[in-house]
């Protein structure tokens, strides 16, 4: 992880249905910026041969890509929480030791666990940037008009959940705009 005192412009890519278009308009822009991607943004970027180098995920994405970025140099974010708990058993092994946990309880009673804030995959990006002072953060791939991206695998899932939380996590994001004016959605 960087040294907090370091400064990086950063992009945080959601997995949202603005982000292949992004991807094309900006795709050589975000190839020169740390890039910190939600979850199933990950399958987005290494189909356009860009990897990222975090990845921040609770392991509901496309995990054989996440795998296969962690193997090529990306550092993983893995949050942990109540409901992927058999996924955390079953997939932590295969990623490299370029891992870090997250959770959103206090963490001190866990080692190499921590609470950077955040509730969705792609909100937890933008407080990780926040937490070490990123100087600007791009957020693309961040539609909060009521769409869910293929890039969110929501086969199987609970697609009103998952606008509950895209909703909280424009509200997280709302909050830190307001407290950090170097951070631009495109």
């Amino acid at each position: 992880m960087a040294n907090k005192n370091e400064v990086y412009d950063v992009v945080i890519i959601g997995a949202g249905p603005s982000l292949e278009d992004s991807l094309q308009v900006c795709s050589n822009e975000v190839k020169d910026k740390l890039k910190i991607v939600a979850d199933g943004a990950t399958s987005a970027l290494l189909k356009h041969n860009i990897l990222p180098d975090i990845i921040v995920t609770d392991l509901d994405g496309n995990i054989v890509d996440q795998i296969r970025a962690c193997s090529e140099g990306s550092i993983v974010v893995i949050h942990a929480h109540g409901d992927n708990i058999s996924e955390l058993k079953k997939y932590l092994l295969d990623f490299n030791k370029k891992i870090l946990g997250s959770t959103q309880i206090d963490p001190q009673s866990f080692k190499n666990v921590y609470n950077f804030g955040g509730f969705t995959d792609g909100d937890r990006g933008v407080f990780l940037s926040n937490h070490f002072n990123a100087k600007k953060i791009f957020l693309i791939g961040f539609n909060f008009s009521g769409k869910i991206g293929k890039y969110s695998f929501l086969e199987n899932k609970d697609k009103i959940q998952k606008l509950k939380k895209l909703d909280w996590c424009k509200k997280l994001i709302e909050l830190l705009i307001k407290n950090n004016e170097n951070i631009y959605i495109l």
